[in-house]
């Protein structure tokens, strides 16, 4: 009857037109669903790939090397130069500082010593 409607008026019922506009919206979700399915295939497609398993290794090893390290040396390749202006009349004691000797204690000294051995076994100093 709703047909017949429709192909006489040209106007569709209100239940038939949403139930229309509800099976066009899960059909895009679904294709919208598809796609994520197929590129994530893709994407693992990609990962079997032993050069860029080889690159991954590579960069992963990098990154532990340089930035993860107990002694990371990833901005010591930057070089800094800083320019101060020239005063006339300065002089080191004019410089205001809050800096006073300290006593070192054997457990200090002893953790001084264990950071230099380290620092020498990774031939940094």
């Amino acid at each position: 009857m709703a047909v017949q409607d429709f192909f006489h008026s040209g106007r569709l019922v209100k239940q038939v037109n949403h139930s229309i506009n509800a099976l066009i919206h899960e059909k895009q979700f679904h294709l919208y669903d598809l796609k994520k399915y197929v590129s994530l295939q893709r994407i693992e497609y990609q990962l079997q790939n032993s050069v860029l398993q080889k690159r991954i290794s590579d960069f992963q090893n990098n990154i532990e090397h340089e930035i993860c390290s107990n002694m990371s040396n990833t901005f010591w390749k930057r070089k800094h130069v800083v320019d101060l202006p020239y005063e006339d009349n300065f002089s080191e004691k004019q410089k205001p500082t809050k800096a006073r000797p300290i006593q070192m204690n054997a457990k200090l000294e002893q953790y001084c010593r264990l950071e230099i051995q380290d620092l020498e076994s990774k031939s940094l100093i």
